[in-house]
């Protein structure tokens, strides 16, 4: 593998302290995977969705070259209750889901016409809900959408919010709450005096801990695909 260019719905907020989104997890291991390999792209939109992607994947499909890897990853700001409900209005239920799935299935489909390995990526969790000391599934349908396309077109699926899901819970709500997520006390960081309560995006050190489970992830997936490396 020569590069590797990352699809994904959400981009690292600067105005935010220590803060760093779902992208910047995706994109810390992906660069640090194929460091050596000395080409890494990540093409974005902040607070993006399936729907709102296409100039962003228009730009990184032009880039592709025969080798690359691509990981597409949407799911995160779908799950938002925004979506469903102004779709609920017009009428139409299913298409939040039918063209969900189609646009992935596009965006691999585009990916192999240039001779590059397309991963879907499935969103990492959010802060809630927790019961008895387990973390739950916040994203709704999507991480499902995401894993039914994979099987059903036959492509490589890196399931980062099951992956996610299982460490943060081993780490504990409390260390969860406060270590990982963009939770501040008042007082804590200038910029919020009253303090601040985000359950969705990272703290550094959530993004590089949550991070460190895509090398797994493709590991295995390397090893499915019958290679010792996806490389």
């Amino acid at each position: 593998m020569n590069a590797l260019s990352e699809k994904t719905g959400d981009r690292m907020s600067p105005d935010c302290p220590s803060r760093a989104e779902v992208r910047t997890q995706i994109l810390w291991f992906a660069l640090n995977y194929v460091a050596n390999e000395g080409r890494a792209g990540s093409h974005c939109d902040g607070g993006g969705t399936f729907a709102a992607g296409k100039g962003c994947w228009r730009t990184a499909y032009r880039g592709l070259v025969p080798g690359d890897l691509v990981l597409i990853r949407f799911g995160h700001n779908d799950a938002s209750i925004r979506l469903p409900e102004i779709d609920r209005k017009r009428g139409h239920p299913e298409f939040v889901d039918v063209g969900f799935k189609e646009r992935l299935r596009l965006y691999v489909s585009q990916s192999l016409e240039k001779g590059a390995l397309p991963i879907l990526v499935t969103p990492a969790a959010r802060n809630a809900p927790w019961q008895d000391g387990v973390l739950g599934h916040a994203h709704k349908g999507f991480p499902g959408s995401v894993a039914e396309v994979a099987a059903g077109i036959e492509v490589p699926l890196l399931d980062l919010h099951k992956r996610s899901m299982e460490f943060l819970t081993a780490q504990g709500q409390e260390q969860v709450h406060w270590r990982y997520f963009v939770n501040l006390e008042p007082g804590e960081w200038g910029k919020y005096p009253e303090g601040l309560k985000d359950n969705t995006h990272f703290h550094n050190n959530g993004a590089v801990e949550v991070a460190k489970l895509g090398p797994e992830g493709l590991v295995d997936i390397a090893y499915a695909l019958g290679r010792g490396s996806v490389r």
